[in-house]
């Protein structure tokens, strides 16, 4: 009750102040501005004479912005005021959430919001964007994987927000190692961490025994718990496998900081000292990586109660319209560059662009993976560097089967949530709670804190 009440407050007060900024009049950034002062790319007259869209975020990363001054740049008609939540709150994140909150629900926030965490991608506040897609002349659904594209959709179908790239996690290992694994569930990684106990990593440096609980409710799509529902379900028999098999594993405080290196990891794969390495795939080259290193591998998926999945995860930085902008449509005008094949996308350029993420568009990926069949690549593992070969036929293969197979889940887990975890994980760990008492005590946690969302 008291945690309500401070909240309600906090939220009255940072209507006061929103009503107070002293930034421009509506509260935002004019544009993109240089250390002089002057507003950036402002060749095609001055921008009040321009419909304005206001693009606003927690997070705004260097390429978003560039993207934003060409916009306005090329636009004799719109211009893109940018709001810097993070910056604006003196780069205190508390404050910088609570004002774009405060400003959502009041109908007064940004037309274009900058998302990079899937938290509103279900909220009555953002408009569906596939109503634009399909009435776009230059666009359809087909035009992208249809898996990843799922992977930014809401509980209801509708797709608030948007990227250009997604991103796979999955944990990969030396196909003969892992010829024995026919099920992939946590209870049967359960059997086959006390197999393997000798390892001192066995699912890899990033899989430590409270990591791995978090990183199994994040991936276990709405099994673990249904944020969409408000729903938890820690109590299950199948959550209590997975905080079992934590047990078997390392503490971080317990791994040496070089096993953290991937030149690390790959050693002690081939020495047979580690089983799997749980990774994440977001380009051709990172995938080539591994069959350099360890030869005819398996991506063997995340354990889940279907037996392993690889599982595709919508990009961070992902771009929605609010329902509230009185601008929808000349904002969507900036979102669908993100959608567009590039007018000079050559395939070199593509490979620069798609280093941190999966191209959503089917044509991109084919350009880039044709790329990476024609010419060779340098990448760095730790400390060194090595040349990759041109990319075969049957990886190549093999990439999109991956692709073309992974299930979209995955959805960060909040701040709170995660502390709940912890707090009652290490008691778990101690000795103090056996696994089905820890897991009727998270349920109870969480189960309250959603109960609060809701």
């Amino acid at each position: 009750m008291k945690k309500t009440v401070l909240i309600c407050f906090f939220i009255f007060l940072c209507i006061v102040l929103i009503s107070c900024s002293n930034n421009t009049p509506d509260g935002t950034m004019d544009g993109l501005t240089d250390d002089s002062g002057e507003s950036e790319n402002s060749s095609k007259g001055n921008s009040s004479d321009k419909i304005t869209i206001t693009l606003g975020g927690l997070r705004l990363y260097d390429e978003l912005l560039q993207e934003v001054a060409a916009f306005n740049e090329e636009s004799e008609m719109h211009w893109i005021q940018v709001i810097d939540y993070f910056a604006e709150a003196e780069y205190n994140w508390v404050a910088a959430e609570m004002r774009l909150y405060t400003e959502l629900i009041a109908g007064k926030g940004p037309d274009i919001l900058v998302d990079f965490a899937s938290s509103y991608r279900n909220s009555t506040l953002f408009v569906d964007l596939y109503p634009f897609i399909d009435n776009d002349n230059e666009l359809d659904r087909s035009d992208f994987f249809p898996n990843a594209l799922k992977a930014f959709e809401g509980i209801d179908g509708e797709l608030k927000f948007v990227a250009d790239r997604f991103i796979i996690h999955t944990m990969i290992g030396i196909a003969e190692d892992l010829a024995f694994i026919d099920s992939w569930t946590p209870q049967d990684l359960l059997v086959i961490l006390d197999e393997f106990s000798h390892m001192q990593v066995p699912l890899g440096s990033k899989m430590y025994d409270e990591g791995f609980v978090s990183i199994m409710i994040t991936f276990s799509g709405d099994q673990f718990i249904d944020f969409e529902r408000y729903k938890a379900n820690l109590d299950s028999e199948e959550f209590i496998h997975v905080l079992e098999a934590s047990r078997r594993l390392p503490n971080r405080n317990d791994i040496p900081d070089i096993y953290m290196e991937a030149t690390t990891e790959f050693t002690k794969l081939r020495l047979r000292e580690q089983l799997v390495s749980f990774t994440f795939l977001n380009n051709p080259r990172k995938y080539q990586e591994f069959v350099f290193a360890l030869g005819d591998i398996r991506v063997i998926g995340i354990p889940t109660s279907q037996g392993g999945s690889d599982i595709i995860v919508a990009y961070n930085e992902q771009l929605g319209i609010t329902a509230s902008s009185e601008h929808k449509e000349e904002a969507w005008m900036f979102v669908r560059r993100f959608l567009m094949t590039p007018n000079q996308a050559d395939s070199a350029q593509l490979s620069k662009v798609f280093s941190n993420g999966f191209p959503l568009r089917i044509d991109l990926y084919e350009k880039l993976i044709a790329e990476c069949m024609r010419t060779t690549a340098s990448t760095y593992i730790g400390d060194g560097s090595l040349s990759l070969d041109t990319m075969t036929q049957t990886e190549a293969d093999d990439l999109r089967t991956i692709i073309e197979n992974a299930k979209p889940v995955g959805r960060h887990l909040d701040i709170e949530i995660r502390d709940h975890i912890e707090g009652d994980i290490n008691t778990f760990y101690a000795g103090g709670k056996t696994a089905e008492e820890t897991a009727k005590i998270m349920q109870n946690r969480v189960q309250t804190y959603l109960d609060e969302l809701s």
